[in-house]
């Protein structure tokens, strides 16, 4: 099988992704900036099947090393939030759009076909009024989407072919991650209802596209075999459920097993709806969700119980 390298490896997605694809049969290279032991990838590691290359994508050297006999990329790392983004702008568009550029250009001059990009429906910008579509034009309102929307603009100028690239505009994410995240809106509930504190809701009624972990690794994967001349877009969204906050906490409160209070306290003006439609992915391409959230909350509360997060109560 084609050796695929994930860059940001290590991170929430990344480790799903990985995992997911040593599974299935893959060599990997995973690329990024911490080192970690994993002790489920020892194994892989030891047999050659996963190469684990420590380096800053922003760094030429690290660059060159990770592409070695790769054929095809998959792009995560990266400054990976909005709140990170606002903390220092100018290294979000250095580590986000100026790397990627990088990374692009030496993934062509390497030979490699294929490029897959995570990107974020912040793109679409402060658009209530309307149900997100990939017709729309992109608008981000900060500096994280601003840098990747710079990256879905870089990747197809850079489409020739024998260099393919899509972007995936990811809903919210959620569930089980090795690199586990609690400031992602479904995991952040759940940890508070898990560690027996009240739900807060800022007005509830607002609507926050949402997709499973899982998800992104498999359509990841699965489109590392999709030929391109079934791909009629370059750019898809990929979500699931449209979940307004009050639903969510609702359905945490009904699946986990101790009992949960939820507080509803005055609702802010800004908090809008944001729907993101997926109908295109699924009719093009055939790619589908398969976990819900609920599925997610179960598994978060199976790693809890089993004592997985020893400083979960501090909340």
């Amino acid at each position: 099988m084609n050796r695929i390298l994930v860059t940001g490896g290590f991170g929430y997605i990344g480790s799903v992704l990985v995992a997911t694809l040593l599974q299935q049969g893959y060599p990997v290279t995973l690329l990024d900036s911490i080192k970690k032991d994993r002790q489920e990838w020892r194994q892989a590691v030891q047999t050659g099947k996963l190469r684990v290359v420590t380096g800053d994508i922003r760094n030429v050297e690290s660059l060159k090393k990770s592409l070695a006999n790769v054929q095809a990329v998959m792009h995560l790392a990266g400054i990976s939030d909005g709140r990170a983004g606002q903390i220092d702008p100018q290294k979000t568009m250095e580590v986000n759009a100026g790397a990627f550029e990088k990374l692009v250009k030496r993934s062509k001059q390497s030979g490699i076909k294929r490029f897959l990009f995570a990107s974020t429906f912040g793109v679409y910008g402060n658009e209530y009024s309307q149900i997100l579509t990939e017709d729309l034009p992109v608008n981000p309102a900060e500096p994280y989407s601003e840098s990747k929307a710079i990256c879905e603009r870089i990747l197809q100028e850079n489409r020739s072919d024998s260099f393919f690239g899509i972007s995936l505009r990811l809903a919210m994410v959620y569930g089980f991650s090795p690199a586990m995240r609690f400031d992602f809106i479904v995991n952040q509930m759940t940890r508070q209802a898990l560690a027996g504190h009240s739900i807060r809701l800022m007005g509830g009624a607002q609507k926050r596209p949402q997709i499973h972990v899982k998800d992104v690794a498999e359509y990841f994967m699965e489109l590392l075999e999709i030929p391109p001349s079934k791909i009629k877009a370059k750019i898809y969204n990929a979500g699931h459920e449209n979940i307004s906050l009050d639903a969510l906490a609702k359905l945490i409160a009904n699946t986990v097993k101790n009992p949960v209070q939820i507080k509803n306290e005055p609702g802010r003006a800004h908090e809008n709806t944001f729907e993101l439609d997926s109908e295109k992915i699924a009719t093009e391409l055939g790619l589908n969700p398969k976990y819900s959230i609920r599925d997610a909350i179960l598994e978060i509360e199976e790693k809890y119980n089993a004592g997985y997060w020893k400083l979960l109560d501090a909340v």
